[in-house]
């Protein structure tokens, strides 16, 4: 009688094994993953502008953007391990002692421990033509030329750039494409580092139009 009861016992734990098996979904087997929980900004702020001056009283930079969400993520004791804040339409706008650069994306991130900060999603470069003189007719080198990029890292306290993405330059004497870019505001210097392809054109002269 008892070696029967074992062999129920074992014919009732194999009917169990065979039904895990055969209903052998991943609900089953592994347990569901939780989905991860949406990310709450600690603060935020609308319309945001800033300007920075440096110890002369000399304005370094100007920063807009449409809205700051700033986030931190706790650790174990409550304590913040990561700080951030996603930005949403940056546009910097960088002077010299000539014109001012501009430096806009759609999307960018600041760290905390980082004074450089992320661009992404249709980044541009570009500086504004200088002021006309009273008189003097408009060259086609007093355009404004553009750089273009999906991904860009800028520091505006020391005013340099930099991105590893494909660039594109548009200027009234051509394009240049390259990959990777290292752009100093200073001293108006851009280097592009690999595969630099450029077409020349001759700048249309409108003086023969008007």
């Amino acid at each position: 009688m008892r070696k029967n009861r074992f062999y129920l016992l074992f014919i009732a734990m194999g009917i169990a094994s065979i039904v895990m098996l055969w209903d052998s979904s991943e609900n089953v087997i592994t347990p569901p993953k939780a989905e991860p929980a949406p990310q709450i900004p600690y603060a935020f702020a609308e319309n945001a502008a800033t300007r920075y001056f440096n110890d002369n009283g000399v304005l370094e930079y100007a920063f807009t953007a449409n809205l700051l969400e700033h986030f931190r993520v706790l650790g174990d004791n409550r304590q913040p391990v990561d700080e951030y804040t996603m930005v949403d339409h940056p546009h910097f706008t960088i002077y010299q002692e000539d014109t001012p650069w501009h430096v806009e994306s759609v999307d960018g991130k600041l760290v905390r421990s980082s004074e450089q900060i992320a661009l992404w999603d249709t980044v541009r470069i570009w500086q504004e033509p200088p002021e006309r003189l009273p008189g003097e007719e408009a060259p086609a080198y007093r355009e404004a030329s553009e750089l273009t990029t999906e991904k860009l890292d800028i520091n505006p306290v020391e005013k340099v750039a930099y991105t590893d993405e494909p660039v594109k330059i548009l200027t009234p004497y051509g394009v240049i494409n390259a990959v990777g870019m290292t752009a100093n505001f200073k001293n108006r210097k851009i280097e592009l580092h690999h595969k630099v392809h450029a077409i020349h054109r001759i700048p249309e002269d409108r003086s023969l139009n008007e």
